[in-house]
């Protein structure tokens, strides 16, 4: 073999390499994988009941600036494959790096189970075709209006977020998905009123101090044009 063919070789064989850790990803360490393992088979088993969960792989999930394809050099956390006696494959996200920090941030569970044949944007139309929205509208203006303000005409835009507890123990019937307003975090809703005059700084304080109090977290309070508030968490 000559010197030419040689020196193309290792040229070949450096850029193969090259490509190689520019595109694939690092593999999760075994002493990570072990306690992403017992978390998530954990955390499903108590949140949907004994169904022989079993994880199958692991992969970090990257937070990728923009236009940084392929920027490996920050993991955020993990997404999870999984398998049950009722499933063959499904998958869940977890946020953070040590055991204290995890945070399941997306569960298909459901979605796998209710709607196995859907796929992508198809499964999430059909999740969200399903949940209780008016229901909700009409339980959140009775009882804004009836324990902060009467001048309140009507709530619209509401935006909803499946939110089943995590020591639930059973998987819900779709019926309860589509009937139980339990099963639903509110995530923002803009407010409407009759003609009033609203006095911006005490009322937003009142009202932020009635949201926090009720549904939790801190809420941001937006003041539109039109006169209504946009509310989220």
């Amino acid at each position: 073999m000559n010197n030419k063919i040689k020196v193309m070789l290792l040229i070949i064989f450096v850029i193969f390499i090259i490509i190689f850790k520019i595109t694939i990803p690092p593999f999760v360490k075994f002493s990570e994988r072990r306690n992403v393992i017992d978390f998530a088979e954990k955390y499903l088993t108590k949140k949907y009941g004994e169904h022989n969960f079993k994880v199958t792989s692991i992969k970090y999930e990257f937070d990728m600036d923009y236009m940084k394809f392929f920027d490996y050099s920050k993991p955020v956390g993990y997404s999870v494959k999984y398998k049950n006696d009722i499933l063959n494959d499904s998958y869940l996200t977890i946020s953070g790096l040590n055991s204290s920090e995890y945070k399941v941030t997306y569960d298909d569970f459901l979605g796998n189970y209710y709607f196995p044949d859907l796929y992508g944007y198809e499964r999430y139309d059909m999740l969200e075709s399903i949940k209780p929205y008016e229901k909700i509208n009409k339980e959140l203006l009775s009882s804004i209006r009836e324990k902060f303000d009467l001048s309140i005409s009507s709530i619209e835009n509401i935006n909803i977020l499946l939110n089943i507890s995590d020591d639930f123990g059973r998987i819900p019937k779709l019926e309860e998905l589509k009937n139980n307003s339990d099963f639903y975090k509110i995530l923002s809703f803009t407010i409407y009123y009759f003609d009033s005059e609203l006095k911006y700084e005490s009322y937003e304080e009142k009202l932020k101090k009635y949201l926090n109090e009720t549904y939790g977290d801190n809420w941001k309070i937006h003041f539109n044009s039109n006169g209504s508030i946009s509310c989220s968490r």
